[in-house]
């Protein structure tokens, strides 16, 4: 922090110093290109002069003083800023992991519950598969006990000769529709005798000609034997 003087009339100084030059000085020109100021050169000894005084007066250390405390305020500013800054990011990440921390939790949650799950699926494909050998085991004694019985190949020609007869609604039809549902009550009855039924025989005897729209689809159910009730 100086003043400088040139050629004994160009002068450049602090800022601050400005209006105190400009009431001794009046008629000085401001140079834009130099930054500097250009007195007359009548005056350049009082120039010399005022440069001395203010040196002497303790201005240009005071200025610095100033300067340096604009400074620091200044670096003060920047550094809250920062801390600001750095606050609001940290609280952030802060935010982040918790969020990272709940996803973890949850991940586990459902991994567990997943666990859990394909432990039930396997015990319940377990279950599965010893009903499905119970079922078959169970179909298999009823097979036998149908063999010298009933001809399972009956029951299925007479409910599709059954279909037949609704092609046309003609008494002739009518009369061998109930025909095969008369067969089919005695093939009920020599089943109900060995202890067994079957819905869907059930179903095409109970088949009313005048109402295909309705009880066809019963012709078309598998058969299915299982033990009357009262075995069961």
């Amino acid at each position: 922090m100086t003043i400088k003087i040139l050629n004994g009339v160009d002068v450049s100084f602090p800022y601050e110093l400005k209006d105190a030059f400009r009431q001794e000085f009046p008629s000085a020109k401001w140079n834009s290109t130099r930054k500097e100021w250009r007195v007359r050169k009548t005056a350049s000894a009082k120039l010399a002069t005022w440069v001395r005084m203010v040196e002497e007066s303790g201005l240009l250390e005071e200025i610095r003083a100033q300067q340096d405390a604009d400074l620091t305020e200044a670096e003060i500013r920047r550094l809250r800023v920062s801390l600001s800054q750095h606050r609001t990011e940290i609280e952030r990440t802060e935010e982040q992991i918790e969020q990272l921390k709940a996803s973890v939790e949850q991940a586990h949650k459902l991994s567990a519950e997943l666990d859990e799950m394909k432990d039930r699926l396997e015990r319940i494909r377990a279950e599965k598969s010893a009903a499905l050998r119970e079922a078959t085991n169970a179909q298999k004694s009823l097979l036998e006990r149908l063999r010298g019985i009933i001809d399972v190949s009956e029951i299925e020609i007479l409910r599709s000769e059954m279909l037949r007869d609704w092609r046309q609604l003609k008494s002739a039809n009518s009369a061998r529709f109930k025909e095969r549902q008369t067969r089919l009550r005695e093939i009920r009855e020599d089943l109900a005798k060995a202890g067994l039924e079957c819905c869907a025989l059930d179903k095409a005897v109970a088949a009313n000609f005048n109402r295909p729209d309705r009880d066809k689809p019963d012709l078309m159910l598998g058969l299915e034997f299982r033990l009357a009730d009262d075995e069961a």
